[in-house]
């Protein structure tokens, strides 16, 4: 006669004789939730404020950067040569970083002036597809003309 056991994590009968559990699935699951539950008898704590540190960031010594920030800055003193240099360093950076350069340039189907991009010919989506739109009808009239079409 075949005894059975119940698996301690889903409580379904394992009818195996050295199983104890019902899969490897309910095995790796019942060992996680023990190692969380031993963990939260005595967690860890944030250095800065205090704070339960979660099972899943049981590694790091704060629950947050803000904190670790605070933390590493306590009693920090800044010289005023170096506030000098922060306030210097900060007035010659450009506010915003241009990804590619501009040039003047004319659209080739309005004829307007423009500030074009490398590879650009016309000023907007709307001249590059009334372009488009005068090329294929050009194609079309060109295999007309030569009986291609």
């Amino acid at each position: 006669m075949k005894e059975t056991k119940k698996c301690p994590n889903c409580n379904k009968e394992v009818t195996a004789r050295r199983a104890t559990y019902c899969t490897h699935t309910c095995s790796v699951e019942f060992q996680t939730n023990q190692r969380i539950k031993k963990y939260n008898l005595n967690p860890k704590y944030c250095k800065e404020c205090d704070k339960i540190i979660p099972y899943e960031k049981k590694a790091n010594k704060f629950c947050n950067s803000s904190c670790s920030a605070s933390y590493s800055n306590t009693g920090r003193v800044h010289s005023e040569e170096s506030k000098i240099k922060q306030s210097n360093s900060l007035k010659n950076k450009p506010l915003r970083k241009i990804s590619c350069l501009l040039y003047n340039g004319v659209c080739v189907n309005c004829h307007k002036s423009f500030l074009l991009k490398k590879g650009r010919i016309c000023c907007s989506i709307k001249c590059s597809r009334q372009l488009s739109g005068k090329a294929s009808a050009a194609k079309v009239q060109k295999r007309l003309y030569y009986s291609i079409y």
